[in-house]
């Protein structure tokens, strides 16, 4: 009987030491949000009648694009559609909005966005956790031919209601100062995260750090985020025809995502 037990209790234990490949990590979701300026309208007559132009190449990112997944050992993995429309497949991309989600296993994975069936953007993605794709075009080549990206948590358990998201995605420093709060800074390519309730006015503002000029205002607002609401604001190359500043910035609110048992019981 005492070996009997011995063997129970070391089969439980070990289990917490299985290799990652073994264990079953639940699966996940994946937003994408392209930030950037989008294209002057363009349109040409002929024959009297109005006609709108196509955005020139690279001004602006595919429309559609759809994700080919593989797991460390380069096997091909599942995914789902939050919208699954079979006419037109893969999630929509619009500047400055948020796709709808894409549910992914939660192991390790190689995700290739494509393009009409061309590869177009690569990442690696983490195990385990949601993440939020933001997509912004390279500051050198100024095209979504070559897009740049950065991965942002995007499950409740780190981005939950009432929270805030800082993204940086322009080239140079920004600071952050909320209310009376003390200003906080924040590097190029950086996240951060910050807990503000339920607002209804509270004053902010944003500055960027000019090279030649030092620090300059890039936005100032008052903040108002409902009850169950969390935010977002994204910092970004102005990447638009002469822009008046280098920098731009979205501020996005939408409704948080409900924790399951699971998760916030194990975080």
């Amino acid at each position: 009987m005492e070996r009997f037990t011995l063997a129970i209790v070391l089969i439980v234990l070990g289990a917490g030491f299985l290799p990652a490949q073994e264990r079953e990590v639940p699966a996940r979701t994946l937003r994408i949000l392209a930030v950037g300026d989008s294209p002057p309208f363009r349109q040409e007559i002929r024959n009297g009648i109005r006609y709108e132009l196509p955005p020139p190449e690279g001004s602006v990112p595919p429309i559609r694009v759809q994700a080919a997944i593989l797991d460390a050992e380069g096997a091909e993995q599942k995914s789902e559609y939050e919208i699954d429309n079979p006419d037109e497949p893969g999630l929509r991309l619009r500047l400055n909005n948020v796709t709808s989600r894409l549910t992914v296993p939660g192991a390790a994975l190689s995700v290739t966005l494509l393009d009409d069936g061309t590869s177009w953007h690569q990442f690696q993605l983490p195990e385990g956790g949601d993440y939020l794709l933001v997509l912004f075009r390279d500051p050198q080549l100024k095209s979504w031919g070559k897009a740049r990206s950065i991965l942002v948590p995007d499950g409740g358990s780190s981005f939950g209601a009432g929270d805030m998201r800082f993204i940086n995605v322009g080239p140079v420093n920004t600071a952050f100062t909320i209310g009376d709060r003390e200003r906080f800074e924040l590097a190029a390519g950086k996240v951060l995260f910050q807990t503000l309730g339920v607002s209804q006015g509270t004053p902010a503002q944003v500055m960027y750090q000019d090279p030649k000029r030092g620090w300059q205002r890039l936005w100032s607002s008052a903040l108002v985020q409902n009850r169950g609401e969390r935010s977002t604001i994204v910092v970004y190359f102005a990447d638009g025809e002469k822009p008046r500043r280098p920098l731009k910035l979205i501020a996005l609110r939408e409704r948080a995502v409900a924790l399951s048992k699971e998760r916030s019981t194990n975080p």
